[in-house]
């Protein structure tokens, strides 16, 4: 079923991972290029949302080096589409499998949809968000829903990142 919600990694990336040092994230990882890989081992999943953002980090990232089992981790390329909605669904399918969904994206209404998919698992979740603004506090901000009042089934909340001259004063007094 997951195919039908994620496109395959360009081929650019499926050629990078060839020519890297045997020890690199992009040598160990399970790349979906097309096929997807079998998930039975892996206890991680990259999931990118729109293009530009998530493949850039994925040039750094596939450079670094991996010091776990090779398919411990798939790297399972982009969402089709980048609403938030469309996330739900193959975050929900990942959890049932075991199997940590790592989001990259641009956009803060992806950690919502993230926190959606273990509220449909009734999980208790521990969330970090890696951002260098808070936006907290305005009906529209992607994290007064989770944090005002605190949501039951939010365990720990984690902002990495977090630049004080970027966020407006009153997002932190909560």
């Amino acid at each position: 079923m997951l195919q039908n919600w994620l496109k395959p990694l360009p081929a650019a990336f499926l050629k990078t991972g060839e020519s890297l040092p045997d020890s690199s994230f992009g040598k160990n990882v399970l790349p979906f290029g097309g096929e997807l890989p079998d998930l039975k081992k892996v206890r991680v999943a990259l999931i990118g949302v729109g293009e530009k953002g998530p493949n850039a980090v994925r040039e750094h990232l596939y450079r670094m080096i991996f010091p776990f089992p090779k398919g411990a981790v798939a790297d399972l390329g982009n969402l089709r589409k980048t609403e938030a909605s469309f996330l739900i669904p193959v975050v929900y399918e990942l959890l049932t499998g075991r199997i940590l969904p790592v989001i990259i994206a641009e956009n803060d209404d992806m950690a919502r949809a993230q926190f959606l998919a273990y509220q449909d698992a009734k999980a208790l979740v521990n969330m970090a968000v890696i951002d260098e603004r808070f936006r907290f506090g305005g009906p529209k901000d992607a994290y007064t829903p989770l944090l005002k009042p605190v949501h039951a089934l939010l365990f720990n909340f984690g902002l990495i990142g977090f630049q004080t001259h970027q966020t407006a004063p009153d997002a932190t007094q909560f």
